[in-house]
């Protein structure tokens, strides 16, 4: 029975140990095709993404420029922390029965903190607002922008219902405008176009996009598009003002970017448009009124940057200004100041 039992015990085994070597050579087998699969999928996403990457590295060095003056950052990633600042002010001169009216006003900032990152021209990116999140900040702005070497153009939507300041009527004293008794909504555009744009970059100041390696500037010619609705109304003694602007101007200036050593470039824009085709409409207490205006109705578009090169690190500034005048100090005028501030640090690699 011993030896039965011996005998059974190593049939078990054997049985065991050929079974355990069978499924071993099928799990072997399979865990094979697996990593072929593996290998083939990886190699065909591989080159698709390797052609991808060819095509975009053509992309971002096919580019219609003077090398001597401009050249592609050689890195392939570019990482940008920046923080944002906009503004908006109105001054308001007019008469009202031969009573002098005055008016200065500012909308509350909008200050965001974003992170951009850039793949050989490609960027995506994302904004915060801190102050509307705490529930402080009431009022709608959007600002985007596009820089080319070419052309490129702002646009800027505004809601705005907060505002500080003061009102005079006469030679009262100034008084402190009511909590929303003022509403204004904008829409603004402004474009531009390049001729020397294989020497002098606008990306260079505005995106790092370029290199600009000397100095150069171009002749603009630029279109401004600005609609604006601005509202009063007084709980104290009843009384609203409404005023609605449409204007489109054509324009021309000049755009320079000064490079005094390698790591500093010096940027510097005025471009002056003049209104051709405008609509103003102006009520008072609910009554029209025909808005007066003088020629010329400006619409001037100013840009501004300083930013400086170390190792793979840049840092700088730049501020883009929308300047309006529109009406006459007789009437009614309307001077409009939209300016955005920003400062940033960034990473090539």
């Amino acid at each position: 029975m011993a030896t039965l039992k011996s005998h059974r015990f190593f049939f078990f085994i054997i049985l065991f140990l050929c079974s355990f070597s069978a499924n071993a050579q099928i799990l072997k087998k399979r865990v094979e095709k697996v990593r072929h699969k593996a290998d083939s999928l990886y190699t065909q996403y591989e080159d698709k993404i390797l052609a991808a990457d060819s095509a975009l590295a053509e992309r971002y060095n096919k580019a219609d420029i003077d090398t001597a003056y401009l050249a592609r950052p050689t890195e392939r990633w570019t990482f940008k922390v920046r923080t944002n600042v906009a503004g908006t002010d109105f001054r308001i001169n007019s008469t009202q029965d031969g009573v002098p009216v005055r008016a200065d006003l500012e909308a509350d900032h909008k200050a965001t903190a974003s992170f951009s990152v850039s793949y050989r021209g490609i960027t995506v990116g994302g904004a915060l607002n801190p102050a509307a999140l705490a529930g402080k900040y009431k009022d709608f702005e959007i600002n985007l922008n596009s820089y080319t070497n070419r052309y490129g153009f702002d646009i800027i939507t505004q809601d705005a219902k907060r505002f500080d300041g003061w009102i005079r009527v006469g030679n009262n004293p100034k008084i402190k405008p009511e909590d929303g008794s003022i509403h204004e909504r904008s829409f603004n555009v402004n474009a531009y176009y390049v001729f020397n744009h294989r020497r002098f970059s606008y990306p260079a100041a505005f995106t790092q996009s370029y290199i600009q390696k000397r100095s150069a500037g171009s002749l603009l010619v630029g279109s401004s598009l600005e609609w604006q609705k601005l509202k009063h109304t007084s709980q104290i003694d009843q009384s609203s003002y409404k005023l609605n602007t449409f204007n489109f101007a054509l324009g021309a200036g000049y755009a320079y970017n000064f490079v005094p050593s390698r790591r500093w470039l010096i940027h510097a824009t005025l471009l002056p448009t003049f209104v051709v085709n405008g609509s103003q409409k102006l009520s008072v207490n609910g009554v029209k009124e025909k808005m007066q205006t003088a020629f010329p109705q400006v619409i001037l578009t100013a840009r501004s940057a300083v930013i400086y090169n170390f190792k793979n690190y840049f840092v700088g500034t730049n501020m883009v200004f929308n300047y309006s005048n529109i009406g006459k100090p007789s009437h009614v005028e309307v001077l409009h100041l939209k300016w955005l501030f920003r400062a940033f640090v960034g990473l090539r690699l």
